[in-house]
């Protein structure tokens, strides 16, 4: 669930969110981005998905792959790191999984 407060805290509106998102962060310009271990998705500021990519193949096992922390830089650049114990695609191509729990560093320009 997604919430928008107004600075006294009172809900101006709040969002499902289908896919599991477990870090926010938001962009220059006001808009919301989310990720978790399938995907990483813009929003506007009212929540509606502007862009996405899914992290191929998807899972929503925790154990496989997490994004630790999402970072956005001033010009819209976005940095996601974490951990992954599969391969995975982060739509430039897949990277192999070398062995136990590999860490990645991964940035996009939506």
């Amino acid at each position: 669930m997604l919430v928008k407060l107004d600075a006294a805290g009172e809900v101006i509106s709040s969002h499902t969110i289908s896919a599991p998102f477990h870090r926010i962060s938001l962009d220059p310009d006001g808009g919301i981005f989310v990720a978790g271990p399938s995907g990483l998705a813009k929003l506007d500021e009212n929540g509606t998905k502007l862009w996405s990519v899914v992290f191929d193949p998807p899972s929503s096992d925790s154990h496989d792959r997490f994004v630790e922390d999402i970072a956005v830089s001033p010009n819209g650049t976005v940095a996601i790191t974490g951990g992954t114990g599969a391969p995975v695609d982060f739509g430039t191509g897949p990277i192999p999984h070398a062995a136990g729990s590999d860490i990645f560093v991964a940035t996009f320009n939506p």
